[in-house]
């Protein structure tokens, strides 16, 4: 007779713990998806932070050589120049000497 009376109170608590149990699985299951999904992203974004960075690195490169090329254009350019009026004066040398 007793056995009756806590079978019944305790059935109902049985119940919802199952319940609770596979809610908390699905829950669980749905958390790995999502955590999962964030790794992914997490992992996008580490390869695009990689990416930027060379491409940030690759652009400072071509800066400094735009930079070192320009000062070698305008030396080469002043050395031109130069030579240019000694091409005046040795052609005028060459006029005297013969």
């Amino acid at each position: 007779h007793k056995y009756y009376h806590v079978a019944k109170s305790v059935e109902p608590k049985r119940a919802r713990l199952a319940e609770a149990k596979a809610s908390l699985a699905e829950t669980q299951k749905a958390l790995a998806e999502s955590q999962k999904n964030l790794q992914d992203v997490e992992d996008r974004i580490a390869a695009l932070e990689k990416s930027f960075n060379e491409s940030v690195a690759q652009k400072e490169e071509l800066a400094r050589k735009v930079e070192v090329n320009t000062l070698k254009l305008e030396r080469a350019q002043k050395l031109v120049g130069g030579l240019g009026g000694e091409k005046d004066r040795w052609a005028e040398n060459v006029k005297l000497l013969t």
